[in-house]
């Protein structure tokens, strides 16, 4: 009678590789994750969380506004101004866009994605669309976005 003999470390390498493919392909693609940001993003800006929000932008737009002028501003204009306590949102998909060079760094260029976002308000105006272009970019490994 012949005997197979078994080698476990066969069947160790077997589940090892299933496991790096079930993780590889369970873990969102960087398109998925920059339009992810871009939600959470337009989430706090709904629920008026413009602290949250600002934690979002790129530091190129954080240097625009100081944080506490951000959340002025945005509850001003969107809150105060329009009459709208909230808003509805829908995101196009990401499109990828290369060599992306930032206004206070035009020597430095970036990959990352370009999504449209379509915002509206039900106003004491009336109803009002606002389509806005979003871009996306990592910065220190971490999404961020910015407007175009």
């Amino acid at each position: 009678m012949i005997r197979r003999q078994r080698r476990p470390y066969m069947t160790l390498i077997l589940v090892f590789l299933i496991l790096i493919l079930f993780i590889f392909l369970l873990s969102p693609s960087e398109a998925k994750q920059a339009k992810r940001v871009v939600d959470t993003f337009y989430q706090y800006e709904q629920d008026a969380q413009f602290s949250s929000s600002w934690q979002l932008l790129h530091s190129s737009v954080q240097e625009q506004f100081s944080q506490s002028s951000y959340i002025q501003d945005r509850a001003h204009v969107f809150m105060g101004h329009f009459g709208s306590e909230t808003f509805d949102y829908s995101l196009n998909s990401p499109k990828k866009i290369s060599n992306y060079s930032l206004t206070n760094h035009p020597e430095e260029t970036v990959n990352g994605y370009k999504i449209e976002v379509e915002q509206n308000y039900d106003s004491k105006y009336g109803l009002l669309k606002i389509t806005q272009t979003v871009i996306v970019l990592k910065e220190n490994n971490t999404w961020k976005l910015l407007w175009k």
